[in-house]
């Protein structure tokens, strides 16, 4: 009697049966992860990472949701240093002009900035009119000093 013969099909019904309806598992047994790379060498239905075992589809949806993220926070974080900038700009300019003090400085380069009173910033030299609003809200903690951009 011939031993059966352990095809793609096969091993999809038996991993369907350890993941599940998950996209992925945890499996810490190496021998197990090794069977299924060698039976799907061409990883057309599953990956393995690690001691995870993945299905395909779900780990190319994971690495585009990570790339797509990351492509996210850098505009983010463009955005908030462009903003920051023009801030440090203003309250320099309005410190210059004036002897008030830091809070009321911060508080109206903050007002110029959020009211986009681009005129009011040209008198300074500042331009403010090409600078996006913030996407999300981002409060800048520096030192004891908390505000929103």
């Amino acid at each position: 009697m011939n031993s059966p013969l352990l095809t793609l099909p096969i091993l999809a019904k038996f991993v369907d049966l350890i993941i599940g309806y998950q996209d992925f598992k945890q499996i810490d047994d190496n021998n197990l992860l090794e069977l299924i790379k060698l039976v799907d060498n061409e990883e057309k239905l599953y990956h393995v990472e690690n001691n995870i075992l993945w299905y395909k589809k779900a780990w190319l949806k994971d690495i585009d949701n990570i790339a797509r993220k990351k492509r996210e926070s850098e505009i983010v974080n463009s955005i908030v240093d462009e903003r920051k900038r023009a801030i440090k700009e203003l309250q320099f300019k309005l410190a210059e002009l004036s002897g008030l003090e830091e809070d009321k400085l911060l508080n109206m380069a903050l007002s110029i900035l959020h009211k986009r009173k681009v005129d009011t910033a040209k008198l300074f030299n500042v331009d403010i009119e090409n600078i996006p609003d913030c996407p999300v809200n981002y409060i800048v903690i520096d030192g004891s000093t908390e505000y929103k951009l």
